[in-house]
């Protein structure tokens, strides 16, 4: 393992201890702390193996953004396989090419679709396991697996070139503007990579993710008003959805808690209220 470098359980073991009883991750009325997404992903990680997932597979996850979503990827770090979104949303004869093509051992998921691997639920894989202590440590040989648009034919599996490890001391990070305390809003899918990244870049450092089952634009306003939101991420879509809001919606929230607007791959450290 490289100096200064850990897996990224390994990494939630820390925050766990470190500050367990902070936010990780929160989407709608669900929260759970950096203590109950260590647990609960150790839980996580002890039903898939009984599923049979060991280290190196790569796990298809198509659920919605949730914090079950992020409590699955990581239990699926922990046993050394590689998490592989999709949409949720698939039709079934994509859906069924992506597993075949990850050779995914089974589905992290709620589908309704007949597909031909095993489909679990996270609330199944928990009931798999009551076992919360430490899993041994592995390091994924692949950190993740999204898909591609499609747009040229049937979606490609992207392989992350990087193992699923992180910094030991992870004080920020730099390309993001991404600071442990931060609390960050992504209303976007999860299922898309810059979501996904950003939302594990995020609880790697310490942050405070906030998610949306789905985007709204009157509904992300008022989310960064009560949560105080200092990190947001937003793409063009959602900021002309936001500014088509009548102008008395838009200017009666307080979003002078935002420091940093992320948009694709360009940072804005001096977001203010006027953007909108």
């Amino acid at each position: 393992m490289t100096d200064g470098m850990i897996s990224f359980g390994a990494k939630l073991a820390q925050h766990a201890a470190e500050r367990g009883d902070q936010p990780a991750v929160s989407c709608g009325a669900e929260t759970l702390t950096y203590g109950e997404l260590h647990r609960l992903s150790n839980r996580i990680a002890r039903g898939l193996a009984a599923r049979g997932v060991t280290a190196g597979d790569l796990v298809t996850v198509g659920l919605p953004n949730s914090v079950g979503f992020v409590a699955a990827c990581y239990g699926i770090w922990k046993l050394g396989a590689t998490p592989q979104p999709v949409s949720f949303r698939l039709p079934q004869g994509e859906l069924q090419a992506i597993i075949e093509l990850a050779k995914a051992p089974l589905v992290v998921a709620e589908f309704t679709h007949q597909v031909d691997r095993p489909v679990i639920s996270v609330a199944d894989l928990l009931g798999l396991a009551t076992d919360e202590s430490d899993v041994p440590d592995r390091v994924p040989p692949i950190s993740k697996a999204p898909t591609s648009g499609g747009s040229t034919g049937r979606p490609k599996l992207i392989l992350a070139g990087q193992p699923g490890l992180t910094l030991k001391d992870y004080p920020e990070v730099p390309f993001y503007r991404i600071r442990p305390g931060e609390t960050m809003l992504l209303p976007a899918p999860l299922y898309h990579n810059a979501p996904f990244t950003l939302t594990m870049s995020g609880t790697q450092v310490g942050a405070h993710v906030v998610l949306t089952p789905r985007f709204d634009a009157e509904g992300t306003l008022a989310e960064v008003q009560a949560r105080k939101v200092t990190w947001l991420y937003l793409v063009p879509t959602m900021m002309t959805r936001i500014w088509r809001l009548p102008e008395a919606v838009r200017t009666g929230y307080d979003i002078s808690s935002v420091k940093v607007l992320w948009h694709m791959a360009a940072p804005c450290p001096a977001w203010r209220k006027e953007a909108f």
